[in-house]
């Protein structure tokens, strides 16, 4: 989410940056319209105020939303190793920690990958849940469904 929204701010700022750019400076008056003069160079410092604005703002909102508290709280009944019986997926376990989420690449082999937030939203069957977790520097979603079992004694 955040690495979107970065992206998102910087592309707008760069094409603000460009739209300031492309337009003409006018140095100078003109005594037929009854402007007021601009001291030469003043169209740069105009051009100069308002990029560091842009970055400036966007520096503000990048900086608010690294502060944001994500939930990364796991809950007890999601902790532990989770496989499969179904023949496509029956050597691609996966185990979820408190705070990482593991996934079975071979046999032998798993990768380790630290839990960001987790989405929870209840669904009409099960819960809904997406684990955002850090793959190798990139934010990756893991998205599953849990359907509590009902145990009658």
């Amino acid at each position: 989410m955040q690495s979107e929204n970065h992206a998102h701010l910087s592309e707008k700022a760069a094409e603000l940056i460009a739209a300031i750019k492309d337009q003409p400076a006018t140095v100078g008056h003109s005594a037929s319209r009854g402007r007021a003069s601009t001291p030469p160079g003043g169209d740069n410092v105009k051009v100069l105020a308002a990029i560091l604005g842009v970055v400036v703002v966007v520096g503000v909102v990048l900086l608010t939303l690294s502060l944001l508290p994500r939930d990364k709280a796991i809950p007890d009944e999601l902790v532990g190793v989770w496989r499969t019986e179904a023949a496509s997926h029956a050597d691609r376990g996966f185990e979820i920690q408190k705070t990482s989420v593991r996934f079975q690449i071979d046999e032998t082999v798993w990768t380790t990958h630290t839990i960001l937030e987790v989405e929870r939203d209840q669904g009409d069957s099960g819960v809904n849940y997406v684990i955002h977790h850090d793959a190798e520097g990139d934010e990756a979603l893991f998205a599953f469904v849990y359907f509590a079992r009902l145990l009658i004694r």
